[in-house]
């Protein structure tokens, strides 16, 4: 905005005037032919849009388009009209330019080679490249921190599954047990409630009489309070009159004291003034001598101090001829000492001029011998240094090729590097699997090896440590199912799940004598020899219809499809209802029919269905053995797949390897050859810079030769000059010594000493009479202090001594009116002590009759307490075993959750609300409850803190834990594409620079040929293996002159 002389965006827009409202921005359009195509964009005419608002907002439009500053700056830049596209020389520009450092010189050249947008774009790509690497970094820091969250939600998500399979079973078996422990706990709390209530009723009782027994009590205290008040009131008075008796008597005894010591004080006053006024007198006389005596001694000092000061002024009026005679000598001495030393010089320099005329002319004859030799050497030189040029370009070329063939390698190696990460993620992917496999084997094991939902009577006899011969398991172990059937067969089998299929049926008999000998509950056992199926059902030809349950499922051998025609031979499984109400209606006989969904209709016409409330889905049973079945095979299929990964996986480490070797076999040969064109172009600089020393050494000595002859002219005329000046010198130097001897005799004899000892002599006398003078004022102001001090201690002693008198008179006075006090008090003390006689004997009697009543009270308390006792012993109790209701009740919500619960009239507190689930009353306990829940919750406390959310975490984690490895993938690549990027702008960059360095070198070359008639300018790099980063230098040689640094050229040569 300076242009248009304008501070901020603002001044731009717009004011308003009187004829027109103000504008709310300001706008401004350029319109550029594109017809040639000079900028990259498809259109012939272009058009560049600006508005700037108020706010400060700016937009920019291209053809109509709303685009950023840096899209128009960069169409701009690429079309070469961008800021740093072209320089404008003025006034002192030239001379900047020269002055500037190489690396500064450098942005000229990169100004005109237009490489400015690039390197813009680079500085964006490397920033770009840092951001990237660094949300690389963190996305794997992120990625590292979630896998070990990962592997544990997996582990937690198994243990809430199984701790789920386990807290079905207990929440059963809990029901029953503290639906019997709340009847028994309300029964107690209602024996314990009403043994409180008739305890209640007799303490209160007790408790009337005793409060009418304290009422007595309270009312003989009142009465004895008052009497002590009295008598209080009474002792007090007392004492105070006998304490103001007795401070009379020490007030007269000690006024008395006062009277004596007063007197004794005045006489020893007025015995202290006699010898003090003699002493003061004394001191008067002694004053007045003394001022007598100063006076005189005043009389002497004035006299010394005229006699020096007229010697004073004799001594000062010699000494001013003395220093004038002084300084004219020492002028004279000093003019002999500058002839004396000019006159050396000029020999010394005669001296000196003789001996360089010899020594010039030696030189000449010996640079008329080098100028020979480096004519020679410059041409043997140049010769060498063409051949060292040639050499440069040929090893170019092999470099050339040798970085063309590591690109295409190092290509090649990016592509096997992804593929490998591609096969680790695979084989991670696999394991992970295999983990979570192995893991879920290892729950459905110990969940099968602990008969995890089973009753305990299953338990019992699938125990191995119980020894019983011919077990072979459960239904649901022996049976497998279809998936899609899983549901109806476990409603169709129902309880039979748990049956326990046996050999024989004395295997049977033992199994019940040994869950009837250890209590362990009850179990339904199938033998082999007797079980007997029924008449195989007919599956009508409705529609619908799936086939007969036990044709549907088989069994791990022959001789147990039994057990499958026994338990399902007369069981139709259909698709649905309607299915299974067509099939009712042709089929007779005993038999039930079961829908893929577990509804299941009876032939007596019955129907069940339905969801179950918990999380738990249906046909767990079944499920889990044949999961347990399928899970070794699925195992065995993902190591497979390991190894076909880890085999393929090793073929492109060993491809990577080829070409890893085969890089590092290029790059060796890279080296080889830069280290090659390096030892050469050190060489070839070294060649130029003695190419460029021998050249300058041919001009210098040519140079020096033109100085030398006519530095031997300007000699021969200083001798010249120098023998006229010494003899000269030589005279005046002989008239200036004899003045100075002349001058040096007369200060001689010129002397002060009597004077001055005269003057010494007057200040020694005037110095005598001022110390006497110091002391004798001494001596006098002594004498005037000591009288002052004499007369204020007589002063002081005489108003003591009429104080003193003073008050022992008004001492005698007050002691005649206390002593007339003291009878009074006596009269009183007497009256007082006949009423105090009196109330101490009516507050005997009370005491007395108190303390009859507190005796029979006291009686009467302590059965009382005996009661309270009883009565706070039954409270308790209540309370315990209302705390044990509650605690019961706390611990049922605990384990089942809200459920209603039978409340007794008795019952403390507010009732559940009514709620879907009651808790049954039971009576007698069950055998063997107790045992399983207590079994049940050492499970459950094996298995330690349950995180029931673990399964949808881990689902949540696993999801974004394959989010960031995807996003990781996709920031390599961007990492490898912007290294690429930046490859590809250094290499343009690098080509751009050197073209425009070489054409500039070149003109520039030629132009200072032409502006200074000869002589020879190259540009030269600092750093030519660097491009991107050399600076660039100039070196100069005007004709007739050496190779020198530019800070030594004239301003005209600049």
């Amino acid at each position: 905005y300076r242009s248009l002389r304008g501070k901020k965006t603002e001044d731009m827009i717009f004011s308003g005037s009187d004829g027109r409202a103000r504008l709310g921005m300001a706008s401004v359009t350029l319109v550029l032919d594109n017809s040639d195509k000079w900028m990259p964009i498809d259109f012939s005419e272009v058009t560049i849009a600006r508005r700037a608002y108020r706010s400060g907002e700016n937009e920019y439009y291209l053809n109509g388009s709303r685009v950023r500053l840096r899209d128009v700056a960069e169409l701009l830049a690429r079309g070469g009209m961008s800021r740093q596209t072209y320089t404008v020389i003025g006034q002192g520009m030239i001379d900047r330019v020269l002055s500037l450092h190489a690396d500064e010189r450098r942005l000229l050249f990169e100004e005109a080679a237009g490489i400015i947008f690039h390197r813009q774009k680079r500085a964006d790509a490397l920033s770009k490249l840092t951001t990237t690497q660094d949300n690389l970094l963190r996305l794997n820091d992120i990625a590292q921190e979630i896998a070990p969250q990962l592997r544990r939600l997996e582990k937690q998500a198994e243990r809430a599954e199984e701790f789920a399979l386990i807290k079905t079973h207990l929440e059963g078996l809990l029901r029953v047990w503290y639906g019997y422990r709340w009847g028994q706990s309300q029964h107690k709390l209602s024996e314990v409630t009403a043994r409180q209530h008739e305890s209640d009723r007799l303490l209160a009782e007790q408790r009337r009489q005793l409060s009418r027994m304290g009422l007595e009590i309270d009312a003989l205290r009142t009465e004895q309070t008052e009497a002590r008040a009295q008598l209080s009131l009474w002792y007090s008075e007392n004492n105070q009159l006998t304490k103001r008796a007795e401070a009379i008597q020490r007030e007269l005894a000690v006024n008395e004291e006062r009277a004596r010591q007063y007197a004794a004080q005045r006489d020893e006053i007025l015995a202290e003034l006699e010898p003090l006024t003699g002493q003061l007198d004394e001191q008067i006389r002694q004053i007045a001598a003394a001022e007598q005596a100063l006076q005189t001694i005043n009389e002497e000092l004035s006299q010394a101090q005229e006699t020096l000061h007229v010697r004073q002024s004799q001594f000062e009026a010699h000494q001013a001829q003395q220093r004038e005679m002084v300084v004219r000598r020492d002028a004279a001495e000093t003019q002999v000492r500058q002839l004396t030393t000019e006159l050396t010089q000029r020999r010394t320099r005669l001296s000196q001029l003789a001996e360089r005329r010899e020594t010039l002319l030696a030189e000449q004859q010996g640079r008329a011998e080098e100028l020979a030799r480096l004519q020679a050497q410059q041409q043997e030189l140049e010769e060498r240094q063409a051949q060292l040029t040639a050499r440069l370009s040929e090893l170019d070329g092999d470099i050339l090729a040798l970085e063309t063939e590591q690109g295409q390698q190092r290509d090649a190696l990016s592509q096997l590097n992804r593929s490998a990460e591609e096969l680790k993620n695979q084989l991670a992917a696999l394991s992970r699997r295999e983990d979570a496999l192995k893991a879920r084997l290892d729950v459905l094991d110990k969940l099968r090896n602990e008969m995890s939902g089973y009753y305990s009577g299953v338990r019992a006899v699938m125990d191995p440590e119980a020894g019983l011969a011919g077990v072979i398991g459960p239904v649901s172990q022996i049976i497998q199912t279809p998936t899609d059937l899983e549901v109806a067969i476990e409603v169709a089998l129902g309880g039979r799940l748990q049956d326990v299929v046996v050999e024989r049926f004395a295997d049977a008999e033992a199994a019940i004598a040994h869950l009837k000998r250890t209590g362990r509950g009850r179990a339904t056992l199938l033998p082999l020899d007797t079980i007997r199926a029924g008449q195989p059902l007919e599956a009508p030809s409705t529609p619908g219809v799936i086939g007969v349950a036990s044709a549907l499922v088989s069994v791990a051998e022959g001789r147990l499809h039994r057990v499958a025609e026994y338990a399902l031979g007369r069981t139709l499984v259909v698709d649905d209802l309607p299915a299974a109400r067509r099939a009712f209606q042709a089929m007779h006989g005993g038999f039930q029919i079961v829908t893929r969904d577990g509804e299941l209709m009876r032939s007596g016409g019955s129907v069940t269905g339905g969801r179950a409330s918990n999380k738990q889905q249906e046909g767990t049973f079944l499920a889990r053995e044949r999961e347990w079945r399928l899970l070794p095979e699925q195992i065995d299929a993902v190591a497979q797949e390991q190894a076909g990964l880890s085999t393929r996986l090793a073929d492109v480490h060993d491809q990577t390897g080829a070409v890893r070797q085969a890089l590092q076999d290029l790059a060796e040969r890279h080296k080889q050859h830069h280290q090659r064109r390096q030892e050469l172009q050190s060489l070839t600089e070294k060649v130029s810079r003695s190419v460029a020393q021998v050249a300058n050494s041919l001009s210098w000595q040519h140079d020096l030769t033109t100085k030398s002859a006519t530095e031997l002219a300007q000699l021969d005329q200083r001798q010249a000059d120098d023998q006229q000046r010494i003899v000269e010198l030589e005279q005046s130097h002989e008239a200036a010594v004899a003045e100075a001897e002349r001058l040096t005799q007369e200060a001689e004899s010129m002397s002060a000493e009597s004077l001055l000892a005269q003057l010494n002599q007057a200040k020694t006398d005037a110095a005598a009479v001022q110390a006497r003078q110091t002391n004798q004022q001494t001596i006098l102001d002594n004498h005037r202090a000591t009288h002052r001090q004499l007369a204020v201690q007589i002063d002081t002693k005489q108003a003591r001594a009429n104080t003193l008198a003073a008050e022992r008179e008004a001492l005698l006075s007050q002691q005649t009116d206390v002593q007339g006090q003291v009878g009074q008090f006596d009269e009183q003390l007497g009256q007082l002590g006949e009423k105090i006689q009196a109330s101490e004997q009516s507050l005997a009697e009370l005491e007395a009759k108190q303390v009859q009543v507190q005796h029979d009270e006291r009686h009467l308390r302590q059965r009382v307490q005996r009661m309270e006792a009883d009565h706070n012993r039954l409270t308790l109790e209540s309370a315990r075993s209302q705390d044990e209701l509650d605690n019961l009740q706390r611990q049922i919500h605990d384990d089942l959750g809200l459920v209603q619960l039978e409340m007794s009239k008795d019952q403390v507190g507010q009732p559940i609300l009514p709620l879907g689930s009651d808790l049954p009353v039971v009576e007698v306990l069950p055998p063997g409850v107790e045992e399983d829940v207590k079994r049940l919750k050492v499970q459950v406390r094996r298995l330690g803190s349950i995180n029931p959310e673990a399964p949808r975490e881990y689902a949540e984690l696993r999801e974004r834990h394959q989010f960031l490895t995807g996003q990781i993938s996709d920031l390599e690549a961007a990492v490898t594409d912007l290294r690429e990027v930046i490859t590809r702008l250094d290499t343009a960059m690098a080509e751009a620079f050197t073209e425009t360095f070489q054409q500039v070198a070149q003109e520039f070359k030629n132009y200072f040929s032409m502006l200074f008639g000869g002589g020879e300018a190259q540009l030269i790099l600092t750093d030519p293996d660097n491009m991107l980063e050399t600076g660039v230098d100039i070196v100069a040689r005007p004709p007739g002159k050496r190779l020198q640094n530019l800070a030594l050229l004239s301003g005209g040569e600049r």
